[in-house]
This record gives C-alpha cells, sequence and structure tokens, in this order.
C-alpha cells in the first residue's frame, strides 16, 4: 500500500504500463504463432504430398498447400507490422524486434528476398526455447568443441 500521493501514482503508472506491455507481448506471441503454423501446415503438406503412394488422392494436401502458401506473405507482414509498431511504441527494444524480424525471414518462404527454406527450424518461433550459448564450431574463448546440433 503507497503511503505518499506520488508513491500511488507511481503505482497506478506502472499497472497501466504493465497493461500494455502484456497486451503487445501477446499481440507479438500471437502474430508470430500465426505465421508458425502457416509454415508448419506448408511444411506438413509438402511433406504428404511427397511421401504419398501413387495411389493416394492429394488433391486434399495440394489444395491445403496452396491456401497456406498465398497466406504466408500476408502472415509474415502483419508480425512484420506488430514488431515494428512495439518497437516505435516502446514496448520492446528495437533490437529485439530487428531479431525476431531476422528470425522470421530465416523461416520464410522463399523468395527473391529470401533463399532460405520454410523447413529450417522455423526460426520465428526460435527464441521460445533455450539456445546454445557458444556457436556450433566451438567455444572460441576456451577452444573446446561442443556439438550443440538441433
Amino acid at each position: 500500500m503507497p503511503h505518499t500521493p506520488s508513491a500511488a501514482k507511481r503505482l497506478r503508472k506502472s499497472e497501466k504500463r504493465r497493461r500494455q506491455n502484456r497486451v503487445a507481448a501477446k499481440k507479438i506471441k500471437g502474430q508470430r504463432r500465426e505465421a508458425g503454423t502457416t509454415l508448419t501446415a506448408i511444411e506438413a503438406s509438402k511433406t504428404l504430398i511427397a511421401t504419398a503412394k501413387p495411389d493416394t488422392d492429394t488433391t486434399k494436401a495440394k489444395a491445403d498447400l496452396a491456401a497456406a502458401t498465398a497466406k504466408t506473405p500476408a502472415d509474415i507482414q502483419a508480425a512484420q507490422a506488430t514488431l515494428d509498431r512495439a518497437a516505435t511504441k516502446g514496448y520492446i527494444h528495437k533490437n529485439k524486434a530487428a531479431r525476431l524480424k531476422s528470425r522470421r525471414d530465416e523461416a520464410g518462404p522463399p523468395g527473391p528476398t529470401n533463399t532460405a527454406t520454410p523447413s529450417a527450424g522455423l526460426g520465428l518461433l526460435r527464441g521460445l526455447e533455450q539456445r546454445p550459448a557458444h556457436p556450433p564450431g566451438g567455444c572460441p574463448m576456451h577452444g573446446h568443441s561442443l556439438d550443440f546440433s538441433v
């Protein structure tokens, strides 16, 4: 319980900021998750089509693949816009927004500006798990080799 008027105001302000930050974080996670779901659907459809037997009907998988492929650019653009807006408003740091967009680019569909494959660990979802402290080639400081293959 605050004892002074200024402490009461500080408490009100911090509560308001906490609520705004939570909403922004949920929007970012939701957009990233939606784009990741679309990329996962693309991979699942490709796998189903590739592993289907010759006499199996793959029209539904092909339709799902076409729909997900058409939806992917819009999902990725919405995720980027959400990240930019959150960074501009100060809900997240601009470097964090840049890092998350970079991961998005790693996972995005191949195109004129992106030659990565969508299956590369789904960069959109990366960062939600623990990442290694050293690069895969080994520890640059101590020289010991570490294998962080995922």
